[in-house]
């Protein structure tokens, strides 16, 4: 947020709940221009309700005055009294980039001093928007040219949903080697030389595939939970350039699985429908030479299927050539905020479609790092020392284990917070070689194309097409130094090899973490409840055995065990041996931390080992461990 003063001239809401009444720059609320021009003409219009969300309360606002005069704007707010002669913001305004909330946007401190969370990331997500969804034909995304287009076109429209077709991957391809990291991918491939459908769904939000709905077509269905609201059923579809209607009649096989309910429920159904000669607006076929292209009983199927669905057709804009083969059905037309057009990945124009319904993230907390290349060890190892001594005479037996623990677990994390530089890094996630450089390049060439297609000047395409091969070749060049600082690092070094594995793994795994799992209870959504419901799981194929009768084995013929006797140049040998690299147990003390401190620590583990062995007692963090449910491929 930032702490410029908004002036007279600015553009800018102010938040109607009386505990906030703050002005917000329309940029730092992430309130686009045409967001903006619809509040102003709601406000000439009492009859039109429009919302909007405050940045700084993070609340929902019906209708807000926008006109800003002298005689009406307020000065007792957080930016400070209004400035003629700041009118920076509109010279900054940069239209391509209205979703971007940087650290140094608005702030809502009422003392005018920035917060330090404010600069964990180079760029936020904001934490409500309209939901975006964008329908791409790919035509193959097997190579990395076009699964660098795919990663552009990510970039350029940022859509919380993503529906492509023509994917020509199958089971061979990983889903991590293709696709981002941020998006949850469902697929539905055919075989690689054609056909193939995905849905993607930003992994903020809630989804899970309707398998139920699965027929013998190219179609995918996806439904996505929101809080409070009905759920969204998403559909991707792609029907081959033949005469055959069965597809047609296998995808309205599915859709009457929703439809056919009492409610009509909240459906979006897009893909590459390869129906040209239908006219959307009268729901007719258009009739001429070599005309309808595919037949009549065919295009008239497709109609049929809509009008028996309740569907409404909302994307009329050409998506190739002159045809309209990339379509947008939904039983929501009234939440259809946007339908536009934007550069694609083939001949196909992508389509970008925004919905009034808002999303709520789920942004996970910024987490704290510790900078050990900076830190003070040689400080801990002092400080350890005097507070070993100090707790070596203080009777340590008197106390139980668990004191004992807690005690020198608190010093030790004091010291490491004293001596030890901390940072927080947050959970953005984002390709690692795609610079800034190529991001700007993305936003120009989609500003290029939108120019080209509204005056349609020869000159305007030639620009394009020179730009989207600049932009190919910035991203292979970066993509290629991205792998080469990896391949060429020392790969004797423990952070080199670190950083190589890390890269191969990546392109391994074929599941991003532990989905959505369905109990007898409901949904199980949070890590907790997964993690309750898999216990449960566990649990009930183990055998129990009966603990109340042993049998009688007689007297033992070994020899019996004799006394363990904790020594501490044996703990400080051990602690002397761990590997640093691995990662911290529940107790959250770094293994780094203890090999470096081993001398120092190891009298007072010592003591608290014996303790322990003799008192048959252990403290609460030795009962607890972190454990992973590792994902098993289906035979």
């Amino acid at each position: 947020m930032c702490q410029k003063p908004v002036a007279k001239n600015h553009r800018a809401v102010m938040c109607d709940r009386p505990e906030c009444q703050q002005w917000v720059h329309i940029k730092c609320g992430n309130i686009t221009p045409e967001e903006y021009e619809e509040l102003k003409s709601a406000c000439d219009s009492p009859s039109k309700k429009t919302v909007w969300f405050c940045s700084v309360c993070e609340n929902i606002n019906l209708l807000t005055s926008l006109d800003i005069s002298a005689d009406s704007f307020p000065t007792d707010n957080s930016f400070s009294v209004l400035s003629e002669s700041d009118m920076s913001e509109e010279d900054d305004f940069d239209p391509d980039h209205e979703l971007n909330l940087s650290s140094d946007s608005c702030s809502s401190h009422s003392t005018g001093t920035k917060s330090s969370e404010d600069h964990t990331s180079p760029q936020r997500r904001p934490k409500f928007r309209k939901l975006r969804l964008l329908n791409v034909n790919c035509r193959s995304i097997k190579s990395k040219r076009k699964q660098h287009d795919l990663q552009a076109v990510i970039e350029q429209e940022d859509p919380d949903i993503i529906c492509g077709t023509e994917s020509h991957i199958d089971s061979n391809y990983f889903t991590s080697e293709i696709f981002p990291d941020t998006h949850e991918i469902f697929r539905k491939d055919r075989n690689r030389f054609g056909g193939g459908v995905f849905i993607g769904v930003k992994k903020d939000l809630l989804a899970m595939q309707e398998e139920n709905m699965d027929t013998d077509c190219e179609a995918i269905w996806v439904k996505i939970l929101f809080a409070g609201k009905q759920p969204l059923y998403v559909g991707c579809f792609y029907r081959p350039t033949d005469r055959d209607p069965i597809p047609l009649t296998k995808l309205d096989e599915a859709v009457k699985k929703l439809t056919g309910k009492s409610a009509l429920p909240n459906i979006i159904l897009t893909g590459d429908f390869n129906t040209p000669d239908i006219d959307w607006e009268n729901g007719t076929i258009v009739t001429g030479e070599n005309k309808p292209q595919y037949g009549r009983h065919l295009n008239q199927t497709m109609i049929d299927l809509a009008n028996d669905n309740m569907l409404s057709q909302v994307q009329r804009i050409p998506t190739r050539g002159e045809n309209i083969l990339d379509l947008v059905f939904t039983t929501i037309p009234d939440q259809i905020r946007k339908v536009e057009t934007a550069p694609g990945m083939s001949d196909h124009d992508a389509v970008a479609v925004q919905l009034d319904t808002t999303v709520k993230y789920a942004r996970k907390k910024p987490r704290k790092v510790y900078l050990y290349k900076k830190g003070n060890m040689d400080g801990i190892r002092d400080e350890m020392e005097q507070y070993k001594d100090s707790f070596l005479q203080s009777n340590p037996t008197d106390n139980d284990v668990e004191t004992n623990w807690t005690s020198f677990k608190t010093e030790l994390f004091h010291l490491m917070d004293k001596h030890i530089p901390q940072k927080q890094i947050s959970s953005w996630q984002d390709v690692p070689w795609m610079n800034m450089t190529i991001k700007r390049q993305i936003r120009k060439k989609k500003r290029i194309w939108k120019k080209a297609k509204r005056n349609g000047s020869e000159k305007n395409w030639k620009d394009f097409r020179e730009i989207r091969k600049v932009i190919k070749s910035s991203m292979k060049r970066a993509y290629e130094e991205y792998i080469r600082s990896i391949l060429d690092n020392d790969n004797t070094m423990i952070e080199s090899k670190k950083k190589f594995w890390k890269f191969i793994n990546s392109q391994k795994k074929d599941s991003g973490g532990i989905p959505t799992l369905k109990t007898e209870g409901g949904l199980a959504t949070t890590s907790a409840s997964k993690a309750d419901v898999l216990n449960r799981q566990y649990q009930s194929v183990f055998t129990e055995e009966d603990t109340a009768s042993f049998p009688d084995k007689g007297p033992s013929p070994y020899p019996a065990m004799p006394n363990i006797i904790f020594t501490t140049e044996g703990i400080e040998k051990l602690l002397g041996n761990l590997n640093p690299q691995k990662a911290c147990g529940p107790d959250l003390i770094p293994i780094r931390v203890i090999r470096e401190t081993a001398k120092q620590i190891a009298p007072i583990l010592q003591i608290i080992f014996t303790q322990s062995y003799d008192t048959s007692t252990l403290p609460n963090d030795w009962l607890s461990a972190n454990i992973v449910a590792i994902f098993k491929k289906r035979k």
